[in-house]
């Protein structure tokens, strides 16, 4: 009889559904749980108690940006090299293309890969064949990145593969970058499914600086695409590093959004409105936007 009378709320559900071998990965969280390591350190103001140098943690539309959804972490370590090209020519000095692991102008980043044989130099690669040539010789190319996870990671299963887009997919080159014309694609092991109605932003996590892995943004009917979503990234710096960014990492935000039509409507705001708001907003010495207008979000 309660329950009729007072019936419950029937609460959404994202369900994270991950790839058979791969259950003992860390899972998304909500991104409130994964707040930037830069924030946490910041104090809540400038000077102790003072309340007029309130500092980024005062401020709840920055908070909220960063707490808004799920943050899907790195499932396993990543290795980012950026350094220059291996390029191969054969005997016609016609570049020789190849597959497989990272073609890199180090030998000994080279020889972290499985060459068949330790190599003391590059020059000991010529004479090797390839299956459109023998390296008649090498030249240092551009400076590119390189991406890849543990050698053995993933088991066969496309999860440990790291796919590289065509730069014609991008109209060449992202101008913003350097290294803007590789882009990368981490296969991703979840699956994710939202309600009917319901699609999903996968972003960069809001105000993370940590490193310079950017994203390739978009967004996805989940209700209805049964399968996983991938995550095609392109690197900002071209300084030459050889890191590793550490499992766990923030990697990617997601955000439920239902699907709604919107009509657009133009007009002019009043001054008189401007004013009243702006006497209501000043009314009070502090949190006036949290105190007013602000709503805190059911995240549970």
């Amino acid at each position: 009889m309660l329950k009729r009378l007072f019936p419950t709320t029937k609460k959404n559900t994202i369900r994270f559904l991950v790839k058979e071998k791969f259950e003992g990965i860390d899972k998304p969280v909500k991104a409130s749980k994964a707040l930037p390591e830069w924030f946490k350190k910041v104090p809540r103001y400038n000077k102790k108690n003072d309340r007029k140098t309130g500092t980024v943690k005062t401020c709840l539309p920055f908070i909220d940006a960063m707490s808004l959804g799920y943050v899907v972490p790195l499932w396993a370590d990543l290795r980012i090299i950026v350094d220059y090209e291996l390029e191969l020519y054969n005997e016609n000095n016609q570049r020789i293309h190849h597959d497989g692991f990272p073609l890199i102008y180090n030998a000994d980043i080279m020889n972290e890969f499985d060459l068949g044989g330790e190599i003391q130099s590059l020059n000991d690669l010529i004479g090797v064949p390839f299956p459109n040539g023998v390296i008649h010789s090498i030249k240092k190319g551009n400076l590119n990145v390189f991406a890849t996870f543990p050698s053995g990671f993933g088991f066969g299963e496309d999860v440990g593969i790291i796919d590289q887009h065509q730069t014609w997919q991008i109209g060449g080159k992202i101008e913003k970058f350097k290294l803007g014309s590789t882009v990368l694609k981490l296969h991703a092991p979840w699956v994710v499914n939202c309600p009917d109605g319901y699609s999903l932003y996968f972003k960069n996590p809001a105000n993370h600086f940590e490193s310079n892995l950017e994203l390739f943004e978009g967004l996805v009917d989940v209700d209805q695409y049964p399968l996983n979503v991938n995550f095609p990234f392109i690197w900002r710096s071209s300084e030459r590093v050889d890191m590793v960014l550490p499992k766990g990492t923030p990697l990617c935000q997601i955000i439920p959004i239902k699907r709604e039509e919107f009509n657009e409507e133009y007009g002019v705001f009043p001054d008189a409105d401007f004013i009243k708001y702006q006497n209501k907003l000043s009314s009070k010495m502090w949190n006036r936007y949290k105190e007013f207008w602000w709503h805190k979000r059911k995240t549970s």
